[in-house]
This record gives C-alpha cells, structure tokens and sequence, in this order.
C-alpha cells in the first residue's frame, strides 16, 4: 500500500467537513480543521510545541480554537475528563 499524504488529508478535510468540528492531537489536522472554520479542539501534551504556549486554554494565533492540557507530565485521563464536560455543555 502507497502512502497518499493528500488523500489522507482530503479524508480528513471531508470528516471535518460533515461532522463539523476539528478534534485532534497537535498535527496538520488541527490547523486544516480550524482554517476551514470549524470548531477546533487540540489535545496537547504537558509540554507542547511553542506556538500552544504554557498554561494558557487558547492561543493568539487560533483565537477561537479551544487547547485541552493534561495536568502533570503523561496524564491523559485528566484531558479525556475535560474534554468529556466540555462536549456535555457544547
């Protein structure tokens, strides 16, 4: 099988496209879901990329795009957590 990095990303542009709402990792996905205007939430990791700056629940470039941060270094359960009570109130 042939890796289609374009397919792949148009798979993604259709998904986002129809469920409208951009849920990911920090990848392409996340910056595709937000420039075509959809909600976009990222799961970070504790320490993440420079542009999602520290301690912070948005960023200045995405300024509607909403960051979910563990608490303490591989604690993923507590990101699950929020954003299960962020999708109850949305």
């Amino acid at each position: 099988m042939i890796y289609d990095p374009i397919s792949v990303f148009l798979l993604h542009f259709r998904r986002f496209v129809k469920i409208g709402f951009g849920d990911c990792v920090d990848t392409s996905r996340a910056h595709l879901a937000y420039a075509i205007a959809r909600p976009t939430w990222i799961l970070l990791p504790f320490a993440p990329d420079w542009r999602w700056r520290l301690d912070c629940p948005d960023t200045p470039w995405y300024p509607s795009m909403r960051l979910f941060r563990p608490d303490k270094p591989r604690d993923w359960t507590s990101v699950i957590d929020q954003v299960q009570a962020a999708l109850i109130g949305y």
